[in-house]
């Protein structure tokens, strides 16, 4: 299952990913992330796999927990990339966190459709294939 997968590292430099970019052939492209990024090196990487190989599927992973924000009192946050700290309390923070992660979500949405990528949210409780099989269904039934 997704939400067992464990966030580490941070996204890979554009040095690093050159090869996925260099490829000339028409492709489709399958990026499973929480769209977590720092100065928006994920969206230029699939745009530039967007103009070499075509279609981008993007699969936004997103865990229960960043949905419901259902902490309670005193809580201390790591971020498993950074390794950043924040300590704070959830039960004065929840409004605040909610209404603005879903305006992140429903931009990161927008963003990625005005891009051209077929974008969808999925839960980390959610099997992987069966978000694949979804999507593939319906791309079949507009071809």
């Amino acid at each position: 299952m997704l939400e067992k997968t464990e966030a580490i590292g941070r996204f890979p430099s554009t040095a690093t990913l050159a090869p996925l970019t260099s490829r000339r052939q028409r492709a489709l492209t399958v990026f499973v992330s929480d769209l977590y990024e720092e100065d928006a090196e994920m969206d230029q990487l699939l745009t530039r796999l967007q103009a070499v190989a075509g279609e981008v599927l993007v699969l936004h992973l997103v865990a229960q927990n960043e949905l419901q924000f259902s902490y309670r009192g005193s809580i201390t946050f790591e971020d498993l990339e950074t390794g950043q700290i924040l300590q704070l309390d959830a039960d004065q923070q929840r409004a605040a966190y909610q209404q603005n992660h879903q305006e992140w979500l429903r931009n990161t949405a927008q963003s990625a459709r005005r891009h051209g990528f077929d974008y969808h949210q999925l839960s980390t409780t959610d099997p992987l294939d069966q978000a694949m099989r979804e999507f593939l269904r319906r791309r079949e039934a507009q071809i």
